[in-house]
């Protein structure tokens, strides 16, 4: 048989630095027979010619102007449908792709008609031994997040396995499929729209699988914790029009006073902390459900056309939501994310890491947001294990000295790690304020690198004690770490 028709549609606003590695990487592709459509959202930076010129067998679709993520990539799938296709592939033009992408993705499609969006392995681009995400998840209050997001890639999410949706930055549609259940709502520019998309398939009663097969590498974008007011403002607005459009009304009436509760508290503590433009930040919330109220008869239409189409129950649907009322429980960095590999390649080596001054090229997957110190200073909290990286001066006795402060709520205990060898333990009362110092061993896997853990025995979460829709399971905090000379112990 023929080889399904399939176009890879990368979208691009102003990449021209991100192409080169995109497209080549797609030239580098086993799979014999698809077709790679730029849609270039109005770009100013000469990306158009400059891929008209080094790939010219990679058909472009100029835009006078930029459409949003949601648009723009729907211009691209009409295009692809006119065509004929059978899928579409959409990819960040920030990524690059295995050989095997293409043909991974392709192959678990096929191999179920009832499948309606594929999920790839995303790895970070420059630490690629450190998860993007593999598919994505959805809270009842509808915050999504990426499976596995800053977990180091040590198997766990290597099966095919059904989840709750697909990721916008890298993904497989069936055309079919979009026909029954639409194309992304343009009214999202951008943000959430692949949560929505990824929600209106599985009320069509279409799978939607993770398939670890297909990797490609994502130029994650390291400060997202550092969200303008109008990042906030759109994120916000297309969470609460997911979760008006896309719940069933049973579970909305029990859903919608939970949310407000939620984002009211969130205005309360942006509001009680104060800050430069803590006022504008507060009324994101305001203002994106002033959008939605606005906007209600279209969301009232599309609501009716779902209930044509939809084929599950509400606890089918519920099994695929992660059954919290708040944000998702995982620990999204917001830092540069480094493995052994990066930082071996790194120019910058502190033997000292100050959380939230010397931590940028020293952190490696598991640490959680900064957050301040009542005697003065910032601390990260981190998982139940975190990673980070120390410069090692072959032939030198030293000592690893951890400056940790213990969890607001209860006692902590745990390991230190150091090239997979265990250096000592250590054991915090509340609000406990320690230096632990261990001796290193004398060799490693690596020559010039400590690549360090700290694991925590048993985690804590903040909403079991503060009821603030905090489902994150964290460990202690930690402000600083060095390397000491010498061997000495604590």
């Amino acid at each position: 048989m023929n080889p399904p028709r399939v176009f890879v549609i990368v979208l691009n606003w102003n990449g021209l630095e991100h192409l080169p590695a995109c497209l080549a990487s797609l030239k580098r592709q086993s799979h014999p027979a698809f077709t790679t459509l730029l849609v270039d959202n109005g770009s100013t930076d000469g990306s158009v010619d400059w891929a008209r010129r080094e790939h010219p067998r990679v058909e472009v679709l100029r835009l006078e102007k930029n459409l949003g993520f949601a648009e723009g990539n729907n211009r691209g799938i009409r295009l692809a449908m006119g065509r004929g296709a059978e899928h579409v592939i959409l990819l960040n033009n920030d990524t690059e792709c295995d050989p095997e992408f293409v043909a991974a993705l392709v192959s678990a499609a096929d191999a179920d008609p009832a499948i309606g969006a594929c999920a790839p392995k995303l790895l970070f681009f420059d630490a690629r031994s450190v998860l993007n995400g593999v598919g994505t998840e959805v809270t009842m209050i509808g915050c999504g997040g990426d499976r596995g997001m800053g977990e180091r890639d040590e198997g766990r999410y290597d099966s095919v396995e059904e989840v709750f949706g697909i990721s916008g930055g890298a993904c497989l549609l069936r055309c079919g499929a979009l026909r029954r259940v639409g194309l992304f709502e343009p009214g999202y520019f951008i943000f959430l729209e692949d949560i929505d998309i990824s929600w209106r398939m599985r009320l069509a009663g279409y799978r939607v699988v993770a398939v670890p097969a297909a990797v490609a590498y994502h130029k994650f974008n390291a400060t997202m914790g550092k969200f303008s007011a109008r990042r906030i403002y759109l994120n916000e607005k297309n969470r609460i029009r997911n979760v008006l459009k896309n719940h069933s009304m049973r579970t909305l009436r029990a859903v919608l006073p939970r949310m407000l509760r939620y984002d009211a508290r969130l205005v309360a503590d942006i509001l009680s902390r104060g800050g430069p433009g803590a006022l504008s930040r507060a009324m994101v919330y305001p203002r994106a459900y002033a959008w939605n109220l606005a906007r209600l008869p279209g969301l009232v239409a599309l609501r009716l056309r779902a209930r044509r189409f939809r084929a599950v129950s509400d606890e089918q649907m519920l099994r695929f939501i992660t059954p919290v009322y708040g944000q998702s429980p995982r620990i999204t960095p917001d830092y540069p994310v480094h493995d052994a590999a990066l930082y071996a390649r790194s120019s910058s080596r502190p033997s000292r890491i100050a959380m939230g001054e010397g931590d940028a090229s020293s952190l490696g997957p598991g640490w959680a947001n900064l957050h301040a110190v009542p005697s003065g200073g910032k601390a990260r909290r981190l998982s139940t294990d975190a990673w980070f990286y120390l410069p090692r001066t072959p032939g030198a006795a030293e000592s690893l000295e951890v400056s940790f402060l213990g969890c607001p709520v209860k006692p902590l205990s745990g390991w230190l790690f150091a090239n997979g060898e265990r250096i000592g333990t250590f054991s915090l009362d509340r609000d406990e304020r320690r230096v632990e110092t261990h001796p290193l061993p004398p060799g490693g896997a690596a020559e010039d690198i400590w690549e360090c853990r700290i694991a925590t025995s048993e985690g804590w979460r903040p909403d079991d004690h503060f009821g603030n829709g905090d489902y994150r399971l964290l460990g202690p905090s930690v402000t600083a770490i060095r390397i000491a000379a010498g061997a000495a112990s604590r």
